[in-house]
């Protein structure tokens, strides 16, 4: 993800901290069901979470519908 990414979010992510935590909580996401409630944390549509984030939209398209799966 490049500044201009980051940049075009809008208010909803508007920090690095703010970027750097949403990411996170993307990466740690072990379903689809909790990388929803991301961006729901942070305010930020399912468009614009695929037009400003594609690599991590890649990656929650790949998770299972839910966590229900043991480890």
């Amino acid at each position: 993800m490049d500044e201009t990414d980051e940049q075009s979010c809008g208010d909803h992510v508007n920090s690095d901290r703010e970027i750097s935590a949403f990411r996170t909580g993307i990466l740690l996401a072990k379903s689809k069901a909790e990388a929803a409630m991301v961006l729901l944390r942070f305010d930020l549509s399912d468009d614009d979470f695929m037009s400003n984030f594609p690599g991590l939209a890649k990656k929650v398209q790949e998770l299972p519908d839910d966590a229900s799966v043991s480890d």
